[in-house]
C-alpha cells in the first residue's frame, strides 16, 4: 500500500515572571537557546514569545519547537 510519513516537532520553552516588571528571579533566561536547550531541540523550526498578563504579574514564555 502507501507509507505514511508523521514529522513530530520537540518542544521547548523558557519561562520567566515579572512583578511590577521586576524579575522574580535574578537568572532568568528567556532566550530562544534556552528554550531549545530545555525541549532537546538541536535544529529550530519555529519561535513563539507569550506574554500573560495578571494585574501585577506578567509572564513571559519563549516557546520553540523543532527537532
Amino acid at each position: 500500500e502507501g507509507v505514511i510519513t508523521v514529522a513530530v516537532d520537540w518542544v521547548g520553552e523558557a519561562t520567566g515572571t515579572y512583578l511590577f516588571g521586576i524579575p522574580l528571579s535574578f537568572n532568568i533566561d528567556l532566550g530562544v537557546q534556552k528554550a531549545a536547550q530545555n525541549g532537546g531541540i538541536s535544529k529550530i523550526s519555529t519561535v513563539d514569545v507569550k506574554v500573560k498578563n495578571l494585574v501585577v504579574l506578567t509572564k513571559i514564555t519563549t516557546v520553540v519547537t523543532g527537532e
